[in-house]
């Protein structure tokens, strides 16, 4: 059986190359991956003026729609935004939303 595509999305002020090391284990197990840089994040000298949510938005919508087939999307930071507002707009894709656990502050009695 063939793994699903993995997306891994950035949080904010970060490339692409933020996955470098994961996107090599990842590929090292025969997974398909693809790391995104959102758009107006690509160099410092980036006109951001027309950048906005829905341009991030759509990056992560249209990387799903080239994965063809169901992908595993993995957002940081920031980027939450983005990857939670691209899973409501594409339900047929069946993206599940996966919070960590909170961790309950230690005892110190």
């Amino acid at each position: 059986m063939k793994a699903a595509p993995i997306i891994l999305v950035p949080g904010f002020w970060l490339g692409a190359w933020a996955w470098d090391q994961v996107e090599a284990i990842l590929r090292s197990q025969d997974h398909r991956v693809r790391s995104l840089t959102l758009p107006g994040l690509e160099t410092l000298e980036d006109n951001r003026s027309a950048v906005s949510l829905t341009s991030h938005i759509d990056a992560i919508c249209d990387a799903l729609l080239e994965a063809v087939e169901p992908a595993v999307l993995a957002v940081h930071s920031a980027a939450g935004f983005s990857g939670y507002a691209a899973s409501d707009r594409m339900p047929e894709h069946g993206l599940r939303r996966h919070r960590p656990r909170e961790r309950r502050p230690e005892s110190r009695l």
